[in-house]
C-alpha cells in the first residue's frame, strides 16, 4: 500500500509538471500494486480520458463505482455515472451511455450536464420525443441565453420531429417572452400560426415582424410581410378593410408585386366599388417609377383606367384623359388611339386634339376610312374647309370608300379653290414637303454635296447624248402650252433657271438632267395635248429633284450613289466605316478632298459626317432615295391640286429614283394631304379653299 501511495504521489506531481506519459505510468503502477485505491484510481480515470483511451478508462470509473460507491459522496457518484455515460458514447455503447446518465439524474434531478448529455444521446438515436421531454426538464435549471436557446430547441424538435405545432407553438412562445425581437422566433410562430389556421394571431405575429427595425430598414421584404398580412387576414380573419390597407402598404413599399395589386382589383371590382378602384388605379400609377422598364405596366394601368371611366364609370372625361396619356406613350396602340380620337372629338375645344389622334391612326393604316370621314366632320365644324376638301379627297380618290355626302362636300369644296398658285414656295415650304427620309444628317451631307460637289457630277450634253441645236427649247421666247405648263411649275417651285430639251421619242418621259446649268430633258410625246393638271404633276416630279436635297438623288443609281456617299463620309470622319468597296471609295474620296472648297470639307462635313455617324443604319442610301421618290409625288401631287389627277399620276408615272410599291406611294400621298404641312403650304401658295363668311 505504501509503494500503491508513492507511486500515486509521482503520477501527481508529474501529472501537475505536465509529464503526462510519466504521469500516467505512475497511476498505472499504483492501480496495479492496489486496484482498490481511490486517489490512484481517480487520476488513472481522468488521465485516460484526456488520452482519449476509452475502453481502459471506462473499466477505471466502473471500479470507482463498483468499490467506492458507498464512499464517494452524491455528487461524486453522480459525475461518475455522467463520466461512465460519455465514455460509454464515446465507445458506441449508446444503451450502456443512456443508462448511467439516466442513474445520475435519479440520484440528482438537477444534474445538467448529464441531462444535456441524455438529450444529445436521444436525439443521436431518434428518440425525439424522449430528447424534447428532457429538454423540458432543464428549463427549470437555466436562465437567460441558455434558457432562450433551450425553448428555441424545443420548439424545433416538436415542429420539424414530432410534427406537433401547437407543442412548437408553446416552446417559441417561451422565447418569445425572452426576447421579443428575435426574427427567427417571430418567423417560426407566423409559420405555425398559418399552418394551424390561427389567422389573427399569424396577422398579430406579423404586425410584430413589421416592428422590428431589421424588417423596416429591408423595404422589399418589409412589403412581402405586408402582402402575407393582407393574404391572412383576407383568407382567413375575413377582414376586407384591414386586408385592402395591408396590400396598399405593401405596394407602397414595393410596387412590383402585381399579385397585390390584383388582389385590390379583384376586392373593389366584386364589391363594385368603382371609384374605389379608380384612386387604386391612380395610387398605383403614381408609385411606379417613371423609368423604361416599368412604362408597359404603366402604360397598361392607364389603359385599364380608361376602360374603367369609359365603360362604367360614364366618365368620357376621365377617358380621355386616360387614353391621351396611353396615344403619345405609345403612338403604335392603334386601338388606344382611335379610342382617344372618338373621346376628344366629343369633347368642346378638344378638336385639335381628336384631328392628331385621327391623323395617327391613318398613319397606322387602322380604320383609314373611320378617320378620314372623321376629319372631314371635324374640319368642317371648325371652319377649317381647305382641310376639310383635303381630307374628303383623300378618303374618295385615294382610300375610297367616301360616301354620296363626302363625295358632296368635295364636289362643293372644289369651285372654292384654286388651281394655281399666286406665290413660289421658299425654303421653309420646302422643308415641309420633304418626306422624312429625306431629312436629317444623310439629306444634309446630300445636300452639301450637292452645292459644293457639281465639278464631279456635271456632264455636257453631249455627254449625255443631247444634240443642243436641234434639242434645246428657247424657254423664254417658246409659246409652246408644254412650255407654259413648264415655265409656271419650274416659278412655283422656285427651281429655276432650268434649260429645256426635246427628245423624239416615243415613251413619255421628263427627267432633270446634269448639265450647267442643270435640265430638263422631255420626250416629245409629252408636249401633246394634255391636261394642265396632269403636266404640272408630271413637271412639277421632275423638278423637284432639282432642289439640292434631292438632287443626288437624281444623278446616279443606289450602288453608284452608296460609293460617293461613304466616300464623303470618311473624308469628314475617320469614324466612319467604310462597307463598300475600299477603293473605289478611296478613288472618290480623292476627287472629293479635290473638288471640295476647305473650309467646307474642314467644318461643315465634317460636323455633318460626325452627326450621320451617331445615327447611321444599315439601307439609310436606300431609305434616302425612297424618300426622294415620294417627295417627287408629294410635290407633283400639291401642284395638281387635284388627288383624283394625282393618283392616276403616281400609278402610271415611272419611277424617277425608287421603285416603290403603289399601296406605299399612295398611304404617303394620304397621310401627307391631310397633315398641316400640306394645308399650310395650299395655304401660303393661294390655293386653299376659301370660303365667303
Amino acid at each position: 500500500k505504501e509503494l500503491c501511495r508513492q507511486s500515486y504521489r509521482q503520477g501527481y506531481v508529474s501529472e501537475k509538471l505536465g509529464k503526462r506519459d510519466k504521469a500516467l505510468a505512475s497511476y498505472r503502477r499504483a492501480y496495479e500494486l492496489d486496484a482498490t485505491y481511490l486517489p490512484a484510481l481517480e487520476g488513472l480515470g481522468n488521465l485516460l480520458v484526456q488520452e482519449q483511451q476509452w475502453e481502459e478508462a471506462l473499466r477505471i470509473f466502473t471500479t470507482i463505482i463498483i468499490h467506492h460507491h458507498d464512499g464517494l459522496t452524491d455528487l461524486e457518484v453522480v459525475e461518475t455515472h455522467w463520466q461512465i455515460g460519455e465514455i460509454a458514447e464515446k465507445l458506441g455503447q449508446i444503451e450502456r451511455a443512456v443508462n448511467a446518465f439516466k442513474r445520475a439524474l435519479e440520484i440528482d434531478a438537477n444534474h445538467e450536464p448529464s441531462r444535456r448529455s441524455l438529450v444529445r444521446v436521444l436525439e443521436a438515436t431518434g428518440d425525439f420525443e424522449g430528447a424534447v421531454e428532457q429538454r423540458q426538464r432543464l428549463l427549470p435549471l437555466v436562465e437567460g441565453g441558455a434558457r432562450f436557446e433551450l425553448f428555441v430547441a424545443i420548439g424545433e424538435g416538436c415542429r420539424d420531429r414530432l410534427k406537433d405545432p401547437y407543442q412548437a407553438i408553446d416552446a417559441f412562445l417561451g422565447a418569445s417572452k425572452i426576447d421579443p425581437t428575435s426574427l427567427p422566433v417571430t418567423e417560426a410562430l407566423l409559420g405555425l400560426y398559418r399552418e394551424t389556421r390561427q389567422g389573427q394571431k399569424a396577422a398579430d405575429v406579423l404586425a410584430q415582424l413589421l416592428e422590428i427595425p431589421e424588417v423596416q430598414a429591408d423595404p422589399p421584404r418589409a412589403a412581402k410581410l405586408h402582402l402575407s398580412r393582407a393574404e391572412i387576414l383576407r383568407d382567413e380573419v375575413k377582414d376586407e378593410a384591414a386586408a385592402l390597407a395591408q396590400f396598399e402598404r405593401a405596394l407602397d413599399l414595393n410596387p412590383r408585386l402585381p399579385q397585390a395589386f390584383a388582389a385590390i382589383e379583384e376586392a373593389h371590382t366584386r364589391a363594385r366599388a368603382w371609384p374605389a378602384l379608380e384612386q387604386a388605379y391612380l395610387r398605383m400609377i403614381q408609385r411606379l417609377p417613371r423609368t423604361p422598364d416599368a412604362a408597359q405596366a404603366r402604360l397598361a394601368l392607364w389603359r385599364t383606367l380608361g376602360e374603367l371611366y369609359r365603360t362604367v364609370l360614364k366618365s368620357d372625361d376621365g377617358a380621355r384623359q386616360a387614353y391621351q396619356v396611353v396615344s403619345r406613350a405609345d403612338p403604335e396602340d392603334a386601338v388606344s388611339v382611335e379610342l382617344y380620337a372618338d373621346l376628344a372629338a366629343r369633347a368642346p375645344g378638344q378638336e385639335g386634339e381628336a384631328v392628331q389622334a385621327y391623323r395617327q391612326l391613318l398613319k397606322l393604316s387602322a380604320k383609314p376610312q373611320k378617320a378620314l370621314t372623321a376629319l372631314v366632320g371635324l374640319h368642317a365644324a371648325r371652319k377649317e374647309y381647305d382641310r376639310a376638301y383635303g381630307a374628303a379627297q383623300v378618303l374618295a380618290h385615294l382610300v375610297g370608300g367616301a360616301s354620296q355626302e363626302e363625295l358632296a362636300v368635295v364636289s362643293r369644296l372644289r369651285k372654292y379653290a384654286r388651281d394655281q398658285a399666286s406665290r413660289p414656295l421658299d425654303d421653309e415650304l420646302w422643308g415641309r414637303l420633304l418626306h422624312e427620309r429625306a431629312r436629317g444628317p444623310m439629306a444634309d451631307l446630300m445636300k452639301l454635296l450637292a452645292q459644293h460637289a457639281r465639278p464631279m457630277l456635271v456632264q455636257t450634253p453631249k455627254e449625255l447624248g443631247i444634240n443642243v441645236k436641234k434639242e434645246e427649247i428657247d424657254v423664254a421666247g417658246s409659246m409652246l402650252f408644254f412650255v407654259n405648263m413648264f415655265k409656271y411649275v419650274e416659278r412655283t417651285l422656285a427651281v429655276g433657271p432650268l434649260r429645256l430639251f426635246r427628245r423624239e421619242e416615243e415613251s413619255a418621259r421628263i427627267q432633270l438632267v446634269p448639265t450647267d446649268p442643270p435640265g430638263v430633258l422631255a420626250t416629245s410625246e409629252v408636249f401633246r395635248d394634255r391636261p394642265k393638271k396632269e403636266l404640272w404633276f408630271a413637271i412639277g416630279k421632275a423638278l423637284a429633284f432639282k432642289r439640292p436635297e434631292l438632287f443626288m438623288a437624281r444623278l446616279m443609281p443606289h450602288d453608284q450613289l452608296d460609293l460617293v456617299f461613304q466616300a464623303a463620309c470618311s473624308v469628314g470622319t475617320s469614324r466612319f466605316v467604310v462597307t463598300a468597296d475600299p477603293h473605289q471609295v478611296e478613288k472618290l474620296k480623292r476627287e472629293l478632298e479635290k473638288v471640295l472648297p476647305e473650309k467646307v470639307r474642314t467644318n461643315t462635313l465634317k460636323l455633318l459626317a460626325r452627326r450621320y455617324t451617331e445615327v447611321q443604319h444599315p439601307g439609310d442610301v436606300r431609305a434616302y432615295l425612297d424618300g426622294a421618290e415620294l417627295t417627287s409625288n408629294r410635290v407633283g401631287a400639291l401642284l395638281a391640286a387635284d388627288l383624283e389627277i394625282a393618283r392616276r399620276a403616281v400609278l402610271a408615272e415611272k419611277a424617277q429614283v425608287s421603285k416603290l410599291r403603289d399601296e406605299t406611294k399612295l398611304k404617303d400621298l394620304s397621310l401627307f394631304c391631310v397633315s398641316e404641312d400640306y394645308s399650310d403650304v395650299r395655304e401660303k401658295l393661294g390655293l386653299a379653299a376659301v370660303v365667303p363668311a
